[in-house]
């Protein structure tokens, strides 16, 4: 088993596992083919990297960080705006679409509940469903935290659905603390995290 960062030619894989594993969560509804964008333009971005574990040639598990959340969503506007209406046109007249969209991007750029949060995040945690109970996801997970201090940050904010339970057992397993529920999305609880270098 190799834990190591993404290359660019990962990104189908990771966009087929984050639709197979997470297909409820909002970029999985937006589709394999957005998520391949979505994941190449994380990397060519700078600001953000991706950890994989691999296994005979073979992505199974992967997590993903973002540096700072604010400069990502800026880069996607300013460097990707033809690439992002391309993908996302299909959803244009999808009110429901619409409003997470609004919704993902008022979270990057709003603190909850007067938190003081930190710029960085993650985002999708998978681990192909053959390899679970291996400690593939605490390996990626502490990767994703080497990953991250190497770019002097020692702090960063997790968003797990509050009815994901085994995810939320994760956080707290890794040292995680928990800061409270919030609305991501109108109707359904998130639940947030922050995980702190001691």
């Amino acid at each position: 088993m190799q834990i190591r960062a993404a290359a660019p030619e990962d990104c189908l894989a990771i966009a087929q596992m984050h639709k197979g594993r997470l297909p409820d969560s909002f970029l999985g509804f937006l589709g394999t083919q957005f998520l391949v964008f979505f994941y190449k333009s994380l990397l060519e971005s700078k600001i953000g990297f991706i950890i994989v574990a691999e296994e005979d040639k073979q992505v199974v598990g992967f997590y993903s960080g973002i540096v700072n959340k604010h400069k990502f969503c800026l880069y996607l506007v300013k460097n990707k705006t033809l690439g992002t209406i391309h993908f996302l046109f299909p959803h244009f007249f999808n009110i429901r679409v619409l409003r997470k969209i609004f919704e993902d991007f008022r979270y990057a750029w709003k603190n909850q509940k007067g938190v003081v949060l930190p710029e960085a995040i993650t985002l999708g945690l998978c681990v192909s469903k053959e390899y679970e109970g291996k400690e593939i996801g605490r390996k990626l997970f502490f990767a994703t935290v080497a990953a991250f201090q190497e770019e002097g940050i020692t702090e960063f904010n997790i968003v797990a659905g509050s009815d994901r339970l085994a995810a939320q057992r994760f956080f707290n397993h890794v040292g995680c603390d928990k800061m409270g529920e919030f609305e991501l999305h109108k109707g359904k609880l998130s639940t947030l995290y922050v995980w702190k270098k001691k």
